[in-house]
């Protein structure tokens, strides 16, 4: 079976599941390899509320939506090791759009959605993630795109098309969504040779 035809099944199923997914069955046929890792993404056992964020920002940790580096010497040894890997990373000033997803502030444009749109989840489990590999395998089940599967820009009408979806399927298990999604779309970036995707253009 191609694909293509694989991922359409697998999201029939899921559209017509009620929420009884089992994902080690709808992946028996995607290799183990491109399966959701949970050793390196475990279960995120908490959340982040506006509140919390308002109190960083008294304690002028968070200033103007970042962490205030000046203040890191007043930091725990974990918040330390954190910013230092931020740092290391040249991904100091990331920690913005979090913030802004977590705030609820409405996007300005389509940069760093995935970042935003992980801070909605944090504060509310209601929100999806999102990643690059969920909407590619959405978008070849939905045809929501040309299908340019090496597009790896996600703009809000992906979002909004994705919640949509979620939503009119009743899918209420989004973290065993995210995980199906995630190995199809990874599945699919290494094995959809170009043959079958110019055979279902």
């Amino acid at each position: 079976m191609s694909i293509v035809k694989k991922v359409e099944e697998i999201f029939n199923i899921i559209e017509e599941s009620n929420g009884k997914i089992i994902p080690e069955e709808i992946l028996k046929d995607v290799p183990i390899k491109y399966h959701f890792n949970e050793s390196k993404y475990p279960q995120l056992l908490f959340q982040i509320t506006r509140n919390e964020l308002k109190k960083l920002e008294d304690l002028d940790i968070l200033k103007d939506e970042v962490v205030n580096f000046e203040k890191a010497d007043e930091f725990s040894i974990l918040e330390k090791l954190l910013l230092s890997i931020l740092w290391k990373q040249g991904d100091l000033g990331k920690e913005r759009h979090l913030v802004k997803g977590i705030q609820g502030k409405p996007p300005e444009n389509n940069r760093a959605v995935v970042f935003q749109q992980f801070g909605r989840h944090l504060c509310d489990r209601n929100e999806p993630i999102i990643d690059q590999h969920v909407i590619r395998a959405f978008r070849l089940a939905r045809r929501t795109d040309e299908v340019d599967l090496n597009k790896r820009v996600i703009t809000w009408d992906d979002v909004n098309a994705y919640q949509g979806w979620i939503e009119k399927h009743e899918i209420s298990d989004l973290d065993t969504i995210d995980k199906i999604l995630f190995a199809l779309g990874k599945w699919i970036k290494n094995e959809y040779n170009d043959g079958e995707r110019n055979n279902n253009k």
